[in-house]
């Protein structure tokens, strides 16, 4: 079979090898299949970043048999607009990889645009089931499910671990993942079990961290904020943890949390966006409204009192997790490209 030919366009910044981005890995698994891959870009400004998109659109533009274009909901949806806008000029097959959590907002502020982008794409690809149902229901185009891949196994779960109550918190610290949420849950869980611990790990605003700091010790709690973190690290985060907070304002299907369901770890997580096609309530986690402190340290109380419902929401957490890993999803997207 002939070697297929793949631009991938997206935000593709650069990092250490140890912790690179999800559509790096993606490239590299679509390398190891035979699959030929130009990325761009991996520009931090912004300005550069585009110029290398439309640039790398250009150069590849006959020898292309697929253009892949990750598609967020801010400043990337007009990069991947004005991206596909040449991909149709050129005749080039393209395929948007719908992302962005805020996409619905998109669906009623620019709903001609999306749907032209969408109607004239070789196919379009989301690894949110969420997403999928509000783009067909909203008459924007028919989309192909492909869920985003973990490695299941680096998160097997620690055998025979103690059951305590550790929670861990990872994600960026920014509004849009509201960690001061999981600050003031954590006071009503203390406050039942006073060797409680909280861990809160990534990168963000130091405006945030402050805020989140300053509010632990308003409360008067020992919370560990390790910054950003290495894959390695988060993995001996979770094997040591029992529940994982997720406390967004708005997501779609973020890899930290099928992470954490591969470590077998039930988790607590705000009702938002395609967080229930993620956690089937009460079975391997629970969901709360967001902005509800109380909600939240109620439903991580119930499994941090009951070892038995916590070892069956572990069980089932894990077994969610395993629609997710790699040999399942690169079948999926070779079926798509050949």
């Amino acid at each position: 079979m002939k070697r297929k030919n793949l631009v991938y366009i997206g935000n593709h910044l650069r990092s250490s090898a140890k912790n690179p981005t999800y559509s790096m890995r993606l490239i590299s698994r679509l390398e190891a299949e035979g699959f030929s891959v130009v990325a761009s870009s991996s520009h931090n400004n912004k300005l550069l970043r585009f110029l290398d998109m439309w640039m790398t659109v250009v150069k590849h533009r006959r020898r292309c048999d697929y253009l892949l274009i990750d598609t967020y909901s801010t400043l990337n949806f007009y990069y991947a607009i004005v991206v596909a806008w040449w991909a149709r000029r050129f005749k080039l097959r393209y395929i948007p990889i719908l992302h962005g959590g805020n996409l619905p907002n998109r669906i009623k502020t620019n709903p001609k645009t999306l749907k032209r982008y969408c109607q004239g794409a070789y196919t379009v690809v989301s690894p949110s089931a969420y997403l999928a149902n509000l783009f067909e229901s909203a008459g924007i185009c028919k989309v192909e499910i492909v869920r985003n891949a973990i490695d299941l196994s680096r998160y097997t779960p620690k055998a025979n671990k103690t059951f305590a109550p550790n929670l861990v918190w990872l994600r960026a610290l920014l509004p849009l993942y509201n960690p001061q949420l999981a600050i003031q849950a954590f006071q009503r869980i203390q406050s039942k079990f006073p060797t409680a611990s909280l861990i809160m790990a990534g990168p963000g605003d130091p405006q945030i961290l402050e805020e989140c700091q300053t509010l632990a010790i308003e409360y008067k709690l020992t919370v560990d904020f390790l910054g950003k973190i290495n894959q390695e690290q988060w993995i001996g985060l979770g094997q040591k943890a029992t529940v994982f907070l997720n406390t967004s304002t708005t997501d779609n299907q973020p890899l930290s949390v099928l992470e954490a369901q591969a470590m077998g770890l039930p988790v607590v997580s705000t009702a938002v966006g395609g967080m229930p096609f993620l956690i089937d309530n009460g079975a391997d986690g629970f969901l709360v409204d967001r902005q509800e402190p109380d909600a939240m340290a109620d439903a991580v109380l119930k499994i941090l009192s009951d070892e038995s419902l916590y070892k069956s929401m572990s069980e089932k957490a894990l077994s969610r997790a395993q629609q997710h890993d790699w040999p399942l999803i690169l079948e999926k997207w070779k079926s798509i490209l050949n």
